[in-house]
């Protein structure tokens, strides 16, 4: 191992934190020098995946030979069929989320009923799991959803993604109501999330289940997981009918922003109104900023009635929100135009940070070389001095376009130039490289 690095602790210690997600990076951190081994094995413990009961075996016996690790692990992801709560469980005194997730097998696991003693290990000691996750399951009935949920008798907070019955078509009305009284008498979530891929039994069973006791609901809303717009109205339905009498917070998460599944939303939060529902947040996901507007702009014939119905929806509640999911970057510098912009869409959000843009990753300089080398062309040709690297001049490009530069217009006296890209913006640049003015391609198409 190398010397202790020069840099203050504090700084390392928040170079650390920022890789706590990249197991590979703290890894390496952990052999490159002897001080920050610990902090980086602190962050590599504290969340474990698990593919196989060998590496279940294999992690007890660590922790068993480095005792003082055991309170550092706090989240465990596994395999279901691979599960063995005693002795993981019990050997660590902190944990208190446990994912199920069969989204990297090849296949997908069809499950038969779960062995008594795995659930009998996670009641007596799986007291301390406050978080569950059920990623591409299964079950062979609804009693078996029933019963390893209610396997963890202290859970508060429950994630489905893509959870399926394999009697979901064919089982009786006798027996959902058996498995939705048994919820109902121990369940007691306060936080409960749903993706478009879970069933349609299984989350009107949870509804009813936890229609008395849930204060955060977030769901997933979209025609292309749920396949029919029927299907859609018949879910809204559903979680219009619970009484929810403790529901604080509603999320509404829309993978494709279209116009019918925007009016119908609209239309359920017109009458969605509980007494202690506050916030209220719209996820509206899309690839790039250009094709949001083309959606929000019904530029593509959509129904400009829509959004006027989603403004006014929200309108009604204390803390509403629309949250712009993109997946195309979107420098910081811009974000605050583009917010402006939508919020024309939304008059009654603007302002208050009701209106937001998350992207999946941050711009780089890199994103921007063709438009660089464009201006910098453009500088050259009227005598000025190429800049040294990390000029001004270049920073300046970096944090202008976010798409390809399609059209370029000088002004007859060589002092302006006018830039328009695919992200639908129009830059003003004078002769040094500054940008001037910058706003929004009315017609959102900037090819010509």
């Amino acid at each position: 191992m190398s010397a202790p690095p020069l840099l203050p602790w504090e700084v390392i210690e928040r170079i650390i934190n920022y890789s706590s997600d990249d197991t590979r990076t703290l890894h390496h951190l952990s052999l490159t020098c002897r001080q920050l081994r610990p902090r980086s094995l602190c962050l590599m413990v504290a969340d474990i995946y698990l593919s196989s009961r060998r590496h279940v075996f294999t992690l007890c016996d660590f922790l068993q030979a480095h005792p003082h690790l055991r309170p550092l692990v706090r989240a465990l992801t596994i395999h279901l069929h691979e599960f063995a709560p005693f002795p993981l469980l019990h050997v660590l005194p902190n944990i208190s989320r446990l994912t199920f997730d069969s989204s990297k097998l090849r296949s997908r696991p069809r499950l038969n009923t779960l062995p008594n003693p795995i659930l009998t290990s996670c009641r007596l000691y799986g007291t301390r799991i406050r978080d569950l996750c059920l990623s591409r399951l299964t079950f062979q009935s609804f009693q078996d959803f029933a019963r390893l949920t209610l396997a963890f008798t202290n859970l508060q907070r429950l994630i489905l993604l893509d959870v399926r019955s394999k009697d979901a078509k064919g089982g009786s009305s006798a027996q959902l109501e058996l498995s939705k009284q048994r919820l109902s008498r121990h369940l007691r979530l306060r936080t409960l999330v749903m993706d478009g891929a879970v069933e349609e039994k299984v989350s009107s069973l949870l509804f009813k289940a936890v229609e008395l006791t849930v204060e955060t609901l977030y769901l997933e809303v979209d025609e292309g997981i749920i396949t029919t717009h029927a299907r859609l109205l018949s879910l809204l339905q559903t979680l219009q009918k619970s009484i929810w009498v403790q529901l604080r917070s509603l999320t509404l998460s829309v993978l494709q922003a279209e116009s019918r599944t925007i009016k119908a939303i609209a239309a359920f939060l017109t009458e969605f109104h509980h007494p202690k529902l506050m916030n209220v947040v719209v996820h509206l996901h899309s690839d790039s900023i250009h094709d949001l507007l083309r959606v929000i702009a019904s530029v593509e014939g959509g129904d400009a009635r829509v959004r006027l119905d989603l403004d006014q929806a929200l309108r009604f509640f204390n803390h509403p929100g629309i949250d712009f999911c993109l997946k195309a970057p979107v420098s910081a510098r811009r974000t605050g135009m583009w917010i402006h912009e939508l919020g024309k869409y939304f008059t009654s959000l603007q302002g208050g940070g009701s209106l937001r843009i998350l992207c999946d990753r941050t711009v780089t300089t890199g994103d921007f070389d063709h438009e660089a080398t464009c201006l910098r062309s453009w500088v050259a040709q009227h005598g000025r001095e190429r800049p040294p690297s990390r000029s001004k001049h270049e920073i300046s490009v970096a944090a202008s376009h976010e798409g390809r530069v399609r059209s370029l217009v000088y002004s007859t006296d060589s002092q302006w130039m006018a830039t328009a890209s695919d992200d639908s913006t129009i830059i003003l640049w004078d002769s040094e490289g500054r940008i001037v003015r910058e706003w929004e391609a009315r017609d959102l198409d900037c090819q010509q």
